[in-house]
This record gives C-alpha cells, sequence and structure tokens, in this order.
C-alpha cells in the first residue's frame, strides 16, 4: 500500500490595492497630523512605489537607492 502523499494547500492569492483604495490611503497618509513631514514624505514614496510596481513589502525594503537608481536608467 503506497503511503498518501502530502498535498500542498494553495496560497490565497491576495487581493490588490484599488484605486480608491490607494487614494484613500493616501489621503489619510496626507490628512495625519501626527506624522513627522518626513515619515509623511517616505510614506507617501512607499505607498506609491508599492501600488505602482506591484512590489512587495518585504522587496521595497531591500531595495537601496543604487537598485532605483539602476532601475530608472536600465527600464
Amino acid at each position: 500500500m503506497k503511503p498518501k502523499s502530502k498535498r500542498k494547500t494553495p496560497k490565497r492569492i491576495k487581493e490588490s490595492v484599488t484605486e480608491h483604495e490607494y487614494k484613500k490611503l493616501m489621503s489619510a497618509v496626507r490628512g495625519d497630523e501626527s506624522l513627522r513631514p518626513n515619515t509623511q514624505q517616505n510614506l507617501l514614496r512607499a505607498f506609491t512605489i508599492l501600488y505602482f510596481t506591484g512590489l512587495r513589502l518585504n522587496e521595497l525594503q531591500e531595495m537601496t537607492l543604487v537598485h532605483i537608481k539602476e532601475l530608472l536608467e536600465d527600464g
């Protein structure tokens, strides 16, 4: 008798953020007076990059300025 093979359960694909949700998020960051201006700008940049590129958060965290320059130069 063959041992039962363990089947991997498929991972659920996470839904993308809609344009409406993105705009709400950006408005919330802009309207949050408890954030320091630098923090606010960093969040706006990060959310914009994540939304328009489809990167995962951990991928964005690992990016350096050199990576960004390479992407802009090489496409």
